[in-house]
């Protein structure tokens, strides 16, 4: 094996990244940083995102890279050349990949974008999406504001199935001890110290600002169940199942530990779980932020069927319009008007993907209760009565066939 290059079997956890910036610190073959990822299979976000952050400050300050051997895994995550969200066309994954980005507009953009995903693929319990979306505004955005960092690092997973998101940010900024030294606000010992203060209400160290980032954080995965784990300098903090725990590691390497201490800001939300943002940050919010641009004028939640023109022909496409729709029920608290204005025609598969599939899960009561239709023609209902008669009496892999009541 090779002295000179820097081995990693899996990018699964923040030791890859350690391990990088051990090997760049200590190397001494003339600025050529020789990296090995062939053999690494497991791609996570808190791996990854750390990893990639620390590569590219490497190219960045002239190291000459040499990446050698590089998994498929590794490839298809866009480690060593992370995605620039101005260039996404929407057509392949924004999950499972990491993103730099370098401007609020692309913080904002990278939201948008990771929110739908979850929105259109996992069913979600009443506030979760609201409540990760203005997660990852607060999160993106701190790197603007204290890391002094040119830009961020950022990958989402979606585990469909098991109905969680894991997200993580990153940077090679101050870090946190750095930036309350730097305002000469919260004094603080060491860089675990930094951390317990940053996690509280009102603690920044920018004296304008509200400071409710890493508070509404570690609020939203208390209430949710989830975890959150804080990496910045030496020091570390944990939070799962209401524990707070911590540490300093001494002989973590960093890339220095003045202007480029580092942060990363890794989470666990459970996507069935319901969370109030409210509850959260204690301050009523009556209509999810996510949901104003689909209310009317007389605060309805509307979804106009031409937005998804596309997808009207598609089982696929009509596959995250029912789990769009499901989400956008749970987050009313009441009913969703699905407005089919200028459709004059649906597919028998989309009737079947958006509400065959959704009685058969959840009973024509359900469907009832919180689904109204505006503007749809004969055509288009009985298209929908028919398609819905068919799936309850089928059933599918996962719910039995039945009679319609």
């Amino acid at each position: 094996m090779e002295r000179n290059v820097a081995f990693v079997n899996a990018l699964d956890g923040p030791h890859a990244a350690e391990k990088l910036i051990y090997h760049a610190l200590s190397m001494q073959d003339g600025g050529i940083l020789r990296v090995d990822l062939s053999r690494v299979q497991k791609v996570y976000p808190n791996g990854a995102v750390p990893f990639a952050a620390a590569l590219a400050h490497f190219k960045r300050t002239g190291y000459r890279i040499d990446t050698g051997g590089a998994s498929d895994e590794v490839r298809g995550a866009a480690v060593f050349s992370p995605g620039i969200i101005d260039d996404w066309d929407g057509t392949s994954h924004v999950t499972n990949r990491v993103w730099e980005y370098s401007t609020p507009g692309q913080a904002n953009a990278l939201t948008n974008a990771l929110t739908r995903a979850i929105e259109d693929n996992v069913e979600c319990g009443r506030g979760v999406i609201d409540s990760l979306t203005w997660c990852l505004f607060e999160v993106l955005d701190n790197v603007f504001q204290h890391s002094r960092a040119g830009s961020g690092f950022v990958m989402m997973q979606l585990h469909v199935r098991s109905r969680m998101a894991v997200v993580c940010v990153s940077d090679t900024g101050i870090g946190v001890l750095n930036s309350f030294r730097e305002s000469r606000t919260n004094p603080s010992s060491d860089d675990y110290d930094a951390l317990k203060k940053a996690v509280q209400e009102r603690v920044t160290s920018k004296p304008k600002n509200m400071g409710n980032g890493l508070f509404g954080l570690i609020r939203v995965v208390g209430i949710n169940g989830g975890r959150m784990e804080i990496r910045s300098g030496r020091g570390s903090l944990r939070y799962e199942d209401r524990s707070l725990a911590g540490e300093v590691a001494p002989s973590r390497p960093l890339i220095d530990s003045t202007e480029h201490a580092g942060t990363t800001v890794d989470w666990q939300l459970k996507l069935g779980n319901a969370v109030s943002l409210g509850r959260a940050l204690a301050t009523p919010r009556p209509t999810p932020a996510r949901l104003e641009s689909y209310e009317d004028e007389w605060d309805r939640i509307v979804l106009s069927v031409s937005d998804f023109e596309q997808e009207i022909g598609s089982r696929t496409g009509a596959e995250q319009i029912r789990t769009r729709l499901i989400n956008a029920i749970a987050d009313s608290g009441g009913s969703v008007i699905l407005d089919f204005d200028g459709i004059n025609v649906v597919s028998s598969s989309f009737a079947d993907e958006v509400l065959g599939k959704l009685v058969l899960a959840r009973g024509r009561k359900f469907l009832d209760a919180h689904v109204q239709f505006a503007n749809a023609n004969l055509t288009v209902l009985g298209i929908i009565e028919r398609a819905i008669v068919q799936r309850v009496r089928e059933g599918d892999l996962e719910h039995p066939a039945r009679e319609v009541p």
